[in-house]
């Protein structure tokens, strides 16, 4: 998966290019706005751009998402699928193998690996996570932690 940066700035109080294009792009492609949403890092300052900086993108967005239940819940489930697949492909990468010699420790295609390793994907199984974990000798671990609402900037 490519690295996306992404800066948030303001050139004046209440106005954030960056913030802004994210709302018209919400109202106007939901799915483009949550690719987008899953491929946002942390901002960091830059020399000479004038900007008030904020390090967690993901209040950011969750600002942005507003009080709906339903837009929170949605932005939670798509935390949850991009951090699955950055495990998935961190794990294949320190184990040194290819998605191809992967798929074949599992019994899978290098297709089937690839799509679990997209942000974007959801239909992650169990029993396909516990092949993986067993084909690099590890094994699944699923813990249940308290929810925390992210606070709007």
């Amino acid at each position: 998966m490519p690295a996306v940066r992404v800066v948030f700035f303001q050139r004046a109080p209440g106005d954030s290019p960056v913030v802004e294009w994210l709302r018209e792009l919400d109202r106007t492609s939901p799915r483009a706005f949550d690719k987008c949403r899953a491929a946002v890092a942390p901002a960091r300052r830059r020399p000479g751009m004038p900007r008030r900086s904020t390090t967690d993108a993901t209040r950011i967005l969750a600002g942005i998402a507003g009080p709906s239940a339903v837009r929170r819940r949605a932005f939670a489930e798509e935390c949850a699928h991009r951090e699955v697949a950055r495990r998935l492909y961190a794990l294949r990468k320190q184990a040194g193998v290819s998605q191809a010699e992967l798929a074949r420790r599992v019994g899978t295609t290098q297709s089937v690996i690839s799509r679990l390793e997209d942000a974007d994907y959801g239909g992650h199984s169990l029993a396909l996570l516990q092949r993986i974990a067993a084909a690099l000798e590890r094994r699944v671990e699923i813990r249940f932690v308290a929810r925390r609402r992210p606070q709007p900037v």
